[in-house]
């Protein structure tokens, strides 16, 4: 029976291949990179492969002459072992550890971390390239989800804004904070030192990553006016009363301590730290699966908004207020797609980066970039 379904998924593997139709050039310098015609290739051959389904095919460009091969598209380019993304991505977001999916897998941790980060890499790109002709047509949920990475030491911020009414994670951006709350004398004289050693993380973070998120928000306003929901922080209301009092953002807080039901002006960015709590296991209480390092919980943060995004409805049960509620994705109610996506379904074909144009703090992701240094306090910081 085994031997019959390899057989059967090779031959439709096979099938896929011969049917494929190369979107552009995956050449960033070729004229048929951004706008092909509708015949710029013609097939090249095939070569043998190690790894499932044994054979690559290959094609060459009539604008710039170079070859390039069907898996340049697909998710498994240069990958070694044949079909893990699918499970790893399905483990991932449902609250497995890192480690552990390798021992299910039986795969190191180190190629569960690099296989999430690569998916991480493609959302990104996919979500930009859906979002990068629509407007924005809601009221926007404002807040952020608190955690740690690498020691509970350094604490952070994902900003997250949310569609009110669809759900839809439209943007996020990270911003290191310093640990606050009680301590007890021997973690306050820890953090002392780190203080004195290191330095503390920009303590003005969160409103600096506040004015990036509204500014390209409001960019993507219908009227120009920012519809902006968000609880009580005196940084969410620097940033919209003093660093862009020229912009028109409509503001309304609700109070942090109000019942948190779906009645709640929050009731959007409530949600889905819920389901972030719930389901993944960095973002755990007490956790032994914290990201130790801040990049990977981004990694995680991604994989999570693109699942909740595209590929899950926005409620499992039925709803009076709402019927379509348990039928639709967030992309479908803001009419990004036609239908709640599978993992195969979004991960169809690549979107290369040279294509469109990330905005500033997704593509320092992209880079694995992340400015989460501390910073030494010295007199002229309090001078200004």
């Amino acid at each position: 029976m085994e031997n019959l379904k390899s057989k059967l998924d090779l031959e439709r593997s096979l099938q896929e291949q011969n049917n494929f139709v190369p979107p552009f050039c995956p050449h960033p310098d070729c004229q048929f990179h951004q706008s092909p015609l509708d015949k710029f290739y013609c097939r090249y051959g095939v070569y043998k492969i190690k790894r499932f389904p044994y054979v690559n095919q290959r094609y060459r460009c009539t604008g710039c002459l170079r070859i390039f091969c069907y898996s340049k598209f697909k998710l498994d380019f240069k990958e070694k072992k044949f079909g893990l993304n699918d499970p790893i991505f399905s483990l991932s977001v449902r609250g497995i550890s890192n480690r552990e999916i390798g021992r299910l897998l039986k795969v190191s941790e180190n190629l569960v971390r690099g296989r999430i980060s690569k998916m991480m890499r493609w959302i990104l790109l996919k979500q930009e390239f859906y979002l990068k002709d629509s407007k924005l047509d809601e009221a926007v949920v404002y807040d952020g989800v608190e955690n740690f990475a690498y020691s509970q030491f350094d604490p952070n911020n994902i900003n997250q804004a949310i569609g009110k009414q669809s759900l839809f994670v439209y943007d996020f951006n990270f911003s290191p904070i310093n640990r606050k709350g009680r301590m007890s004398e021997r973690q306050k004289e820890l953090k002392s030192r780190l203080e004195e050693k290191y330095g503390k993380y920009d303590t003005r973070s969160i409103r600096k990553q506040t004015t990036k998120i509204l500014k390209r928000l409001h960019q993507k306003t219908i009227d120009k006016t920012l519809i902006l929901y968000s609880d009580e922080h005196f940084h969410y209301r620097d940033s919209v009363q003093i660093d862009l009092k020229n912009l028109h953002i409509a503001h309304h807080t609700t109070n942090s301590k109000k019942y948190r039901n779906y009645k709640n002006n929050l009731f959007a960015v409530n949600n889905f730290d819920m389901l972030l709590r719930h389901q993944l296991a960095a973002f755990k209480r007490e956790t032994i699966a914290f990201s130790k390092h801040p990049m990977g919980m981004i990694d995680k943060y991604v994989l999570f908004m693109g699942y909740r995004n595209f590929m899950r409805p926005r409620f499992i049960k039925e709803h009076k207020t709402d019927p379509k509620a348990h039928l639709e994705s967030a992309a479908m109610k803001i009419g990004l797609t036609g239908k709640i996506l599978n993992f195969k379904e979004f991960f169809t074909e690549k979107i290369f980066p040279t294509q469109l144009e990330l905005n500033e703090d997704w593509k320092d992701y992209y880079k694995r970039k992340l400015n989460c240094s501390r910073q030494k306090i010295t007199p002229h910081h309090f001078a200004n």
